[in-house]
Formats: structure tokens, C-alpha cells, sequence
């Protein structure tokens, strides 16, 4: 289906009441991802979305000259997700569960931006999220999270960089751990082999198993 401009593709559950798995990233990573699960949900796929605009809490310089400027606009995109996306989303599926959103990169900084903006999400999957983000560790402990099941990840080789802002990744996402883990979320926090792009599909896949695990 498209809705103002994003491809959405579904892969039905099942059974009837399984999770639904919102993930934003292409329909050939979410392909990938579903065909590697292991317990029984729906995902749906929301392609064509502007990552540094639609995707970032605020506004920010880019950390690298090859990015592009980060605009801001997440709260816009993800009142687009849960008033015009998901109930169309939900009403093309069998009777869908309780809810999860995830995603890669910025699209994992952005799982996380939801569930601290919004409460129609059970659980999210952060998988090598882009937690470098200037200022998002401060605002995630201002404003915790709605949704209780959280997974979290970071390639070992992602601080890796001299990059100043980006090598900030792996003790971001340990601090938010930390935050989690200290205030009684069900929180998992997972160090994978390798540098960003290192088995993404793999990697989305064992986050989205462990939230639904969860639920």
C-alpha cells in the first residue's frame, strides 16, 4: 500500500493476535529480516522516508561532511505513522497484537524518539541506533520511553572513528542502557562483532526476537 508518499509492505503473521513489528527501513531489508524470525509476527515495512529530515528529533549540523544536514522533523513523520500509517497498517492484517516499532541507524534513533513521544508502542528495537545524536541521551532521560521492552545494540567497531561525534555511540547507548536498567525498564543491551554495516538484517532480526519475546 502507499499512504502520502510511503511504501508500505506487510508480511502477515500466522496467527491471529501475533505482535505487530512496524519497521522502518527498504522492503528488501525487511524481507531479509522476516525471513530470518524465528517467533511469529506481522511486519510491516514503511519505505520512502526522508532519514535526515523525517527521521531526526531536531535540528543539528551534520557530524561528517559526506551527511547531509539533519532537519528535525521526526514529530511530524511520527504523527503520520500513528494517526494516518498504523491503523491502515493494522486494519490490512489479521487482528494484530500489541505493537513494536524498530529500526536501523537513524531509523533506530527514531525507535526510540517514538516510544519516549508516543505510547501506542509496547516495545522498541534501537539496532545500531544512531544514539551519537547530539543532545538525544539528555532528552531520553527527561523523557523516558512509554514502552517498557527495549533492545538496544552497537557494533563493537562503531566508535571506532576519529570522528568525534560519531565515536560517541557506543558510550551513548551504554548510558541509555544504564538510565533504562536503573528505572526498571525491561531493557536489553547487546555489543555485536563488527562496524555499522556489519549484518544489519541479522542484527534487526535478533532485536525484533527479543522484544516480541518480551511482550
Amino acid at each position: 500500500m502507499e499512504i502520502n508518499g510511503k511504501n508500505i509492505t506487510t508480511f502477515p503473521a500466522k496467527f491471529v493476535g501475533a505482535p505487530l513489528v512496524v519497521m522502518i527501513g527498504s522492503k528488501e531489508e525487511g524481507e531479509k529480516t522476516y525471513a530470518l524470525r524465528a517467533a511469529d509476527y506481522s511486519l510491516a515495512v514503511i519505505d520512502g522516508v526522508d532519514w535526515e529530515r523525517e527521521l531526526t528529533p531536531w535540528a543539528c549540523p551534520p557530524p561528517a561532511k559526506r551527511m547531509s544536514p539533519f532537519s528535525g522533523e521526526a514529530d511530524g513523520f511520527l504523527s503520520f505513522l500513528t494517526n494516518a500509517a498504523l491503523p491502515q497498517i493494522k486494519s490490512a492484517l489479521p487482528r494484530p497484537g500489541k505493537a513494536v516499532i524498530c529500526g536501523y541507524s537513524l531509523a533506530g534513533l527514531f525507535a526510540l524518539y517514538a516510544a519516549c513521544r508516543s505510547g501506542v508502542f509496547d516495545g522498541a528495537a534501537s539496532v545500531s541506533g544512531s544514539l551519537w545524536f547530539p543532545g538525544f541521551t539528555d532528552f531520553l532521560k527527561k523523557t523516558p520511553p512509554l514502552a517498557r521492552s527495549l533492545y538496544l545494540s552497537v557494533g563493537d567497531a562503531e566508535a571506532n572513528t576519529k570522528n568525534p561525534v560519531l565515536r560517541t555511540v557506543e558510550e551513548n547507548t551504554a548510558a541509555v542502557f544504564a538510565f533504562l536498567n536503573e528505572n526498571g525498564y525491561d531493557a536489553v543491551y547487546v555489543k555485536n562483532p563488527g562496524g555499522h554495516f556489519t549484518d544489519p538484517e541479522k542484527r534487526l532480526a535478533a532485536g525484533i526476537e527479543s522484544v516480541v519475546s518480551r511482550l
